[in-house]
């Protein structure tokens, strides 16, 4: 059997799995399949959100809504107590929707945060 970490892609698409591609606060990436996501906040506007998808810049991420229902692209802004928060800026269904208002919105990011973002299904759920 293909390992995920080397062809998420091919397993997702053998088991039916979804696939989330994120980084941790030290920013490591890790590439998970349903349900193995489980640590961490499970509030959105956390910094270590559980559903983390992937960082675009520093102050932008994409990550999967708390109810399991869409993809949502994420702003940071300084909160209460001097803390960075996330806040939902746009809300997505589609892969080919979501990279598009990653580019136009987010203004340069990262090649390699684009391409995780291409791992995704091309419909949510």
């Amino acid at each position: 059997m293909t390992d995920a970490t080397t062809n998420p892609g091919t397993l997702a698409e053998a088991t039916g799995a979804r696939v989330y591609v994120h980084a941790s606060a030290d920013k490591r990436e890790t590439i998970t399949l349903d349900g193995d996501w489980k640590l961490g906040s499970s509030r959105e506007r956390d910094d270590d959100y559980r559903a983390e998808i992937v960082w675009l810049s520093g102050m932008a991420r994409v990550i999967v809504c708390k109810d399991d229902h869409q993809w949502i692209l994420q702003r940071a802004r300084t909160g209460r107590q001097r803390r960075i928060e996330w806040r939902g800026s746009r809300y997505f269904q589609t892969r080919k929707a979501l990279i598009a208002a990653c580019v136009a919105l987010c203004g340069p990011c990262d090649p390699a945060a684009l391409a995780r973002l291409a791992l995704l299904p091309e419909v949510f759920g």
